[in-house]
């Protein structure tokens, strides 16, 4: 992450997503061309609000990478992802703030649930939490006492391990830290101006 901000995009309640991504998009693909970075190294990460393809065909338009929380649960009842689960795993990830465990799985390839004869296949990494029926969860599927958490991504396990997807998506506060500790050791002046 070059932790630099490009930009920001204001609007109005929950703003519209639509636009939001297209702007986001053009202006990572502005910034790396200005800056001649080969567009498929820039991966565009996204919130599960855009979890869904038809948020992730602007980046994938602009020629970037993507790795998105998935929010489209048809996913769960692929035999290709069931499949995947039935072989289990052998990446464990204990999150260090929450001690969160999550058992990672990797479906390679898998074509995006829709009924859009031009979705792409994509990467799908499948996190699988155990949660007590008492506890609630904020993000995710529940079934049972299992919370299943979906993330997208158009690079190949050569390019990320599935772990590394899911601390990439999950570490996103690293950079509003930075930001924050920014504000903390910069003089005022810097940030308070025109």
């Amino acid at each position: 992450h070059t932790q630099e901000f490009l930009g920001s995009l204001p609007m109005p309640g929950n703003g519209h997503r639509g636009p939001m991504m297209q702007w986001a998009a053009r202006q990572i693909a502005t910034y790396a061309r200005s800056a001649s970075m080969p567009l498929e190294c820039c991966v565009a990460r996204s919130d599960g609000e855009h979890g869904i393809f038809t948020q992730v065909r602007p980046v994938v338009h602009e020629g970037l990478s993507f790795l998105t929380r998935c929010a489209d649960y048809r996913f769960l009842d692929s035999a290709t992802v069931k499949a995947a689960l039935a072989a289990g795993t052998t990446v464990r990830m204990t999150h260090p703030d929450s001690g969160m465990v999550r058992d990672v799985f990797d479906v390679p390839s898998i074509a995006w649930p829709s009924s859009d004869d031009n979705t792409p296949r994509v990467r799908l990494v499948v996190t699988r939490s155990i949660f007590p029926a008492d506890k609630k969860h904020r993000v995710g599927r529940r079934i049972g006492n299992e919370v299943f958490e979906l993330f997208a991504t158009d690079r190949p396990a050569t390019s990320l391990h599935a772990a590394d997807v899911v601390s990439i998506y999950l570490q996103r506060g690293q950079f509003e830290a930075s930001l924050a500790q920014e504000e903390r050791e910069l003089p005022a002046g810097h940030w308070a101006s025109n």
